[in-house]
């Protein structure tokens, strides 16, 4: 499930109005985070990554893998989608997981 994007940047320009969303995590569920340096990564025609590629990329992966496999995963997809282009901004992620601990249903924190 995709959460609405962003309404702008956090914590650049003062006063800026966010808009609040929420959603309910259940026992396993990733949220995947990151900077417009994903989706901006540029290859050396010119073509950007784009949202669809990350949205198509995390469907592919399938909800069994790890944090740290995700973020692995998606950065060595746009490695080989970007080639030989120079990195033109940061490549940030952070993927949070809901893994609940044995017998309890509820998660770990």
């Amino acid at each position: 499930m995709a959460i609405a994007p962003a309404t702008g940047p956090v914590g650049i320009i003062p006063d800026w109005t966010y808009s609040q969303q929420e959603t309910t995590l259940s026992p396993g569920t990733a949220l995947f985070l990151y900077t417009d340096g994903l989706t901006e990564a540029t290859r050396s025609d010119g073509e950007l990554f784009q949202e669809e590629r990350v949205l198509t990329q995390l469907a592919s992966l399938g909800e069994n893998r790890s944090a740290e496999r995700l973020v692995a995963d998606m950065t060595a997809k746009v490695d080989r989608f970007i080639g030989n282009a120079e990195q033109s901004d940061d490549l940030t992620m952070l993927v949070l997981k809901w893994i609940p601990t044995a017998g309890s249903g509820r998660g770990r924190r």
